[in-house]
């Protein structure tokens, strides 16, 4: 797993895959950290979370760039599509579960900046997602996906 100081790096390389998406995955760590020391019990949710957000910095920049493509995509690619869809799906999830311990905590704090990431975090892989909609020769799988996530950022 990549350092913390590498990511922030490579978002800031302009020929880096890491967008500002990244940027936004990122910013959940040090808030799902704090979340973890105020509030008993996250940090065995948490380990798991801050495992999926990782993975999702480093698959953000792929999912974007394949959004973006004006080629029809191969089947090994849709399947990367559908793998980065299930993985949003899970994190998405996750942030709405923990928007829930919150407000049952009452830990008032936290709930704007999770709502916060989660609408960001929400709309660039919704905005993502619309392109594939749109892209030819998509794989059957990839709408139950898809509609999974949209379940996922409805909440």
């Amino acid at each position: 797993m990549i350092k913390l100081d590498d990511y922030l790096y490579k978002i800031s390389d302009k020929r880096s895959s890491y967008y500002a998406g990244s940027g936004a995955l990122l910013s959940l760590v040090p808030l799902m950290k704090s979340l973890e020391n105020d509030l008993v019990g996250m940090d065995e949710s948490f380990t798991e979370t801050e495992k999926l957000i990782m993975k999702v910095i480093e698959e953000d920049g792929i999912f974007f760039t394949y959004s973006l493509s004006k080629e029809q995509l191969s089947d090994d690619q849709w399947n990367k599509v559908m793998e980065i869809i299930d993985d949003y799906t899970s994190l998405l999830d996750n942030l709405n579960q923990f928007l829930t311990v919150t407000e049952l905590s009452q830990a008032d704090v936290y709930i704007p900046m999770i709502k916060e990431n989660f609408v960001f975090i929400s709309h660039l892989a919704m905005m993502s997602l619309s392109s594939f909609y749109e892209m030819s020769a998509q794989p059957e799988e990839f709408f139950a996906k898809a509609n999974a996530m949209l379940l996922a950022i409805r909440g």
